[in-house]
């Protein structure tokens, strides 16, 4: 990193068992020097190639290394930006197998090794961070999102860090039904070491292994860390493979359209609100069906609805306040102490009420979260009074409690991050309910950077 120029975006090219989709072809990665304390580890979209068909006459992934981004997140001219200051790399796809892959086609010239990739990257990261981050944020676009729900655990159980947050942009783990295990198979996915010699190996040899699985025990096992997805209502890219993918394994079409999509999606999105680290951002408006967000010039303008001015007398503007943008959101999202909440445009409604796209989900709203500095106070003043709980129960005399010394207002201030935490833990354990606030692809796309050819660069 230290040899790296250090205001130019750097192609690193890491050799070994590496290589994008034709079979010989140099893999490399793209590094935006910054902070050395502060890291965002970005997953390229990019399609997916799960089949013949796919993987030459009817071209559906990314086969080549791309230019470097300069607008969205890229932009470091901008001081809006949150991760201006944050080095940023980019695992770039040119595999076409979701970052998981490792096996050599029996058709055409093709070689899909995004495990290796990935796993060079993680390692050449590991290197020139292991000596601990103060902020890492993991995350990725289109098919970019599905490579960090399978990478995010091994990330985030490899890496140094205080604080600690994700962001998947514009792709849920939502296939037709047995596709997953097929798509798996076909790029060896159970013979890397992801899977291989984990507790994962026998579901997915049995061919029950899902990507939501993968994704869902990632937010369970790190609690501390903030999970977040960024999504359209009616994304027309997820539609659109979801469909392909549908059509390849005889699953009757159509598998999605809109209001299918937004209600398959409301239906995964519920089982993550569950936990109480997760929020989501659904956005709507003329932006209902736009895939990927990080990495466009949207990010500084949109909110939930859109470019649409949101009316601030309206039925569905909340009682929490004004919608923020999305670059505000994510903000909150990759920032220690802030707080951030699920956010969505549109009537909150019941799932028996779930028709079209412009309703929202009342399971999901509201929802806020806080920094994990507000937890780490409630924590510590928790293990004090459970050490002087024991001490006046075993020494037979009462000591001096843990709010004999504070000021009144410390104590109340204590207290309510007490009730807090409490709360929490309370709605762990029931769904999140409230009435009270009224890539590159085929299809024609509305994403920028997914437009770029190899040697290009985004102005």
């Amino acid at each position: 990193l230290a040899h790296l120029h250090e205001t130019e975006p750097s192609l690193i090219f890491p050799g070994g068992r590496t290589s994008c989709f034709e079979d010989g072809s140099k893999y490399g990665f793209h590094v935006y020097p910054a902070d050395t304390d502060k890291l965002y580890l970005h997953f390229q979209g990019g399609g997916a190639c799960w089949s013949e068909m796919t993987s030459t006459t009817s071209m559906a992934c990314k086969d080549g290394i791309t230019g470097h981004y300069t607008v969205g997140i890229y932009n470091r001219s901008d001081d809006r930006n949150p991760f201006k200051s944050h080095t940023i790399v980019m695992v770039e796809y040119c595999s076409g197998d979701l970052f998981v892959g490792d096996k050599k086609q029996a058709y055409g010239n093709v070689t899909q090794r995004g495990y290796w990739n990935t796993r060079v990257v993680i390692d050449w990261v590991e290197a020139n961070f292991g000596h601990g981050l103060r902020s890492l944020v993991i995350g990725g676009c289109s098919a970019g999102s599905l490579g960090a729900q399978v990478w995010t655990s091994t990330v985030l159980d490899e890496l140094r860090y205080e604080h600690a947050a994700v962001v998947y942009d514009s792709y849920l783990p939502l296939f037709p039904a047995a596709a997953e295990p097929l798509i798996m198979n076909q790029w060896g996915m159970c013979n890397t070491p992801l899977i291989a010699g984990t507790h994962w190996e026998s579901k997915c040899n049995a061919q029950q292994l899902t990507f939501g699985m993968l994704l869902q025990h990632a937010v369970k096992m790190h609690p501390h860390v903030t999970f977040a997805v960024l999504n359209s209502k009616g994304d027309e890219t997820q539609q659109y493979f979801g469909n392909a993918i549908g059509m390849t394994f005889g699953t009757e079409l159509p598998f999605f359209d809109d209001a299918s999509y937004f209600r398959k999606a409301n239906e995964f999105l519920q089982e993550l609100n569950n936990y109480p680290n997760f929020v989501s951002f659904m956005v709507s408006g003329d932006m209902y069906s736009k895939h990927c967000f990080l990495g466009t010039r949207a990010l500084y303008t949109a909110t939930v609805n859109g470019t649409f001015l949101l009316e601030k007398n309206s039925k569905a503007w909340p009682s929490l306040g004004k919608h923020s943008t999305i670059l505000d959101w994510l903000g909150d999202v990759i920032n220690d102490g802030h707080r951030v909440r699920s956010d969505c445009f549109g009537k909150q409604v019941s799932r028996d009420n779930w028709n079209g796209i412009s309703y929202c989900d009342d399971d999901q709203l509201p929802k806020v979260i806080r920094g994990r500095a507000a937890w780490a106070v409630a924590d510590t003043l928790g293990q004090k009074f459970a050490n002087w709980h024991a001490v006046t129960k075993h020494a037979g005399a009462p000591a001096e409690s843990p709010l004999q010394a504070a000021s009144l207002t410390t104590v109340a201030g204590l207290l309510l991050i007490l009730t807090a935490r409490a709360l929490l833990i309370v709605l762990r354990r029931r769904r999140f309910r409230s009435s009270d606030i009224g890539g590159w692809r085929l299809a024609p796309d509305n994403h920028d950077h997914e437009a770029l050819r190899p040697g290009t660069f985004m102005e």
